[in-house]
């Protein structure tokens, strides 16, 4: 209904509820298994660069899915190193190519700086609730997929904001 009233029906719309939906699947699916299988985001990656195609961002699109699988493959192999365990789960990069495929490269690359900042915040307080103890596990797709949805509605001003605080603007 959100997405509705924001973006009225049209292509845009189609590709944000679709992505919007796989997103959602993505995220609880985590939560209960700490996994994310490949059956969604797969499926949600074609999805995405077949609206790409429709509306004329195939390459934006493509270059977002290779950055986003990129992106957190190499930053799970430096953790895996640095810290000898697992940090981030395959399904993790699957999910951020997804998210690339749907709303290309600065959707991809704001995404994942969102959800740092959402995985930090809400690490913080699961650990000061004693929800978790430090050291425990905790699904980060969930994250990712709120920094997906936040880009969709509020990205050029997330974009903007960030580049003011880099001194660009």
């Amino acid at each position: 209904m959100v997405l509705f009233v924001r973006f009225r029906i049209g292509l845009e719309f189609a590709s944000y509820a679709v992505l919007s939906c796989f997103l959602i699947v993505a995220a609880f699916i985590d939560l209960n298994t700490m996994e994310i299988p490949d059956s969604v985001t797969i499926p949600g990656t074609m999805a995405g660069l077949m609206f790409s195609g429709f509306l004329g961002t195939a390459p934006k699109a493509l270059l977002g899915a290779a950055l986003g699988l990129g992106l957190l493959s190499v930053i799970s192999f430096i953790g895996k190193r640095a810290y000898k365990r697992e940090v981030m789960g395959d399904g993790d990069a699957m999910l951020l190519m997804m998210i690339g495929a749907g709303l290309g490269f600065a959707g991809a690359i704001t995404s994942i700086f969102l959800s740092f900042f959402i995985g930090g915040a809400m690490a913080v307080v699961l650990l000061v609730l004693r929800v978790r103890k430090f050291g425990e596990e905790i699904p980060f797709g969930p994250m990712i997929a709120l920094g997906a949805g936040l880009y969709i509605f509020y990205g050029d001003a997330v974009i903007m904001w960030y580049l003011r605080l880099l001194g660009f603007l």
